[in-house]
């Protein structure tokens, strides 16, 4: 007569895979997790740098020339600002300015680009 075996409780080898899994799952996550920091605190630092390029552009005299330009250099950025006047409208006893602020904001090579045109 053959007997019956029965398993009670798990076995090593399961609990070795169980381990395995959990382990490259952790990593997975963990490495998302870190990545995702990084590019926040990337963007972050873009946005500083690009409120800072807008705050510096409010000092433009809109009685200034029709184009101006100012540079800089902070950290690892490099900006320019190039503002040029299209036009102007009179409403009753103002004058009010068209104006066009073409901004860039470079970092190794890569430039980034925008364009406002603000009545003033």
């Amino acid at each position: 007569m053959a007997t019956k075996f029965t398993q009670k409780g798990i076995t090593l080898l399961e609990v070795l895979v169980g381990f395995v899994i959990f382990t490259a799952s952790l990593v997975a996550i963990l490495d998302y997790v870190g990545s995702q920091i990084f590019h926040v605190h990337r963007s972050a630092e873009y946005l500083q740098r690009m409120q800072r390029v807008y705050q510096t552009s409010g000092y433009a005299d809109p009685q200034a020339v029709l184009r101006t330009a100012a540079t800089g250099h902070e950290g690892r950025f490099d900006w320019d600002i190039y503002v040029s006047e299209m036009g102007s409208i009179e409403k009753r006893d103002t004058t009010l300015f068209l104006k066009r602020y073409d901004y860039s904001l470079t970092e190794a090579g890569n430039t980034l680009t925008w364009s406002v045109i603000r009545l003033e």
